[in-house]
This record gives C-alpha cells, structure tokens and sequence, in this order.
C-alpha cells in the first residue's frame, strides 16, 4: 500500500517512467523525479532516519521467481509491518537475490 501522490519513479527521463502529458498540464498517472533530484531528496529528508532502528533488507519478486513477466526489487524499510505485508504478497528471500540486476524495482520505506 502506498500514498500515490507520495510516491516517485525515479529514472533518467520522464518518459520512461510515466506518460508524458502535454506542455503545462501536470500528469496524473505518476510523479517523476530525475536521479540528481531524487539523491537530493533523500539526503535532505532522510539523514539519519534509521537510526537505533531495525533495518529490513526485502528482497523480493512479483510474481513467480522463474517467469519471464515477473518483477523483481529490494526493499529497505524499517517497518516489520511493511516486511510481514511484502512476505504475504510477493516471494522473498535468497532465490530472488540471484534474480536482482539493474533493472531492479529499489524501494526505500522509512517510518
């Protein structure tokens, strides 16, 4: 579960991550942000945010681990509420990790 307008696909150019609507108009399938501005982001809000917190590394697959059409990424989070979610709607664990490449989904969910 996520909170759309809070969320962020984070590439190199916009049209790879969501459709580009005409000149003035703001989208509303999806926000964008480039990497330079998403590093930035995550040093300004971020700094120390786990800190004397449990850190859950979550590798996982949406869908299947062997089919071509699954997805796969890592988690960081600091909520076992968020890993116990992740363990009941994807497959975790180390055959994923063999899986995972750049193409990879990289998430970050810090309370």
């Amino acid at each position: 579960a996520r909170v759309e307008s809070k969320t962020f696909i984070c590439t190199e150019k916009r049209e790879q991550a969501i459709p580009t609507p005409k000149e003035g108009v703001k989208g509303s399938l999806g926000n964008w942000i480039s990497p330079e501005d998403y590093e930035a982001a995550i040093q300004a809000r971020f700094p120390g945010c786990m800190k004397g917190r449990t850190m859950y590394v979550v590798p996982y697959s949406m869908g299947p681990i062997a089919s071509p059409l699954s997805k796969f990424g890592i988690e960081i989070t600091d909520s076992a509420y968020v890993v116990n979610s992740m363990r009941i709607m994807t497959r975790m664990g180390e055959e994923v990790l063999d899986k995972l490449s750049d193409n990879s989904v990289r998430s970050l969910l810090a309370i």
